[in-house]
């Protein structure tokens, strides 16, 4: 897995390359940690070339997620391919933020 973190403004857009399993998911939870703005309002995950994720995946996403809402930075997830959309449907990832964006397309 690769991950392209950039700041734009306020803004932490993050671009996942690979897959999101739990041979990486404790190196995406501190790199997007320690990417993390002072000023952060928003953290864009782009998820068009995460081909997999497995539960230790989607429960560090769910951890950056709670630990970002509760700072109040609200956070997306998009570009998700239809069955990952699923994965992370059925996971409960999407309800997290259903009061920010989320976007399976």
């Amino acid at each position: 897995m690769e991950l392209q973190c950039t700041v734009r403004e306020t803004e932490l857009w993050c671009a996942i390359d690979g897959e999101l399993d739990m041979a990486v998911a404790d190196q995406f939870f501190r790199e997007v940690t320690a990417a993390i703005p002072a000023d952060c309002t928003l953290i864009v995950f782009d998820m068009q070339k995460v081909p997999f994720i497995d539960s230790t995946g989607i429960g560090k996403l769910i951890r950056l997620i709670m630990q970002s809402q509760k700072q109040a930075i609200k956070c997306q997830v998009i570009h998700c391919h239809e069955e990952l959309a699923e994965v992370m449907r059925l996971m409960g990832l999407f309800e997290l933020l259903k009061n920010d964006r989320a976007s399976g397309a």
